[in-house]
This record gives C-alpha cells, sequence and structure tokens, in this order.
C-alpha cells in the first residue's frame, strides 16, 4: 500500500499510476474529479472541493475524519465503504450501490439519496 502525506507524493504517484485504490492519504486537500478509484483507499483527515463529483468506485474504501461537503456520488460502487466521523453535509448520492456501507457518527445535514441501494446499509441517525 502507498502511504502519500503531500501534494507533490500525490501528483506523482496520480502520474505513474493513474488511480488511488488501494493506497493511504492523510492531511490532504483534494479534487478527486478526474480519479478513476478509490477503491480499498484510506483517506483520514481529508478535505474534498465542494461540489466535487466523487469517483465510481469507492468500494470497501475507509474514511476518517474527512470534510466531504456538497459532494455528487453518482452511479458510484460504496459496496462496504466506512466512513467515520465524516462531514458529508450536503452531499447528493444518485444510483449508488450503498450496500453494506456504515456511516458513523458523520455530519449528514442536507444529505439526498436517490435510486439507491441500502441494503444492509448503517445511515447516521
Amino acid at each position: 500500500m502507498f502511504h502519500i502525506r503531500t501534494n507533490d507524493q500525490l501528483q506523482a504517484h496520480l502520474a505513474h499510476k493513474g488511480d488511488l485504490s488501494v493506497t493511504t492519504l492523510e492531511n490532504l486537500d483534494l479534487d478527486v474529479s478526474r480519479v478513476p478509484s478509490l477503491a480499498e483507499a484510506s483517506l483520514r483527515g481529508c478535505r474534498f472541493a465542494e461540489g466535487s463529483e466523487m469517483p465510481l468506485d469507492l468500494s470497501e474504501a475507509l474514511f476518517i475524519d474527512c470534510v466531504m461537503p456538497k459532494l455528487v456520488f453518482r452511479s458510484a460502487s460504496l459496496f462496504g465503504a466506512r466512513f467515520i466521523r465524516c462531514d458529508l453535509t450536503g452531499s447528493h448520492f444518485e444510483h449508488c450501490d450503498l450496500s453494506a456501507a456504515s456511516f458513523v457518527d458523520c455530519r449528514w445535514d442536507g444529505v439526498t439519496l436517490r435510486d439507491c441501494d441500502i441494503d444492509a446499509t448503517q445511515l447516521p441517525s
């Protein structure tokens, strides 16, 4: 697994590998709109560009203490993804597979779900 802590490391990794799957990212400002996959990635303390469209494959990804305002999840697989203490305020999920995903202690104000599979999903209360 690659461990990325600086934007220079991030750019070099993307140039070489093309995606961020099976990668650990910490405390970065991210615009992932052109990243095809975050499958099995681990992200801690990352801040996502407001309104960005998320990658299609987020399966088994782990997000801890991430700020993710008004993100768009469209036709994405979040199967088994885990969100812990993340701020998802105003985010939109449309035609997503949220099966077995969990959202623990997340800020969920204004989040919308449209035509999503939520089988065995742990949503915030």
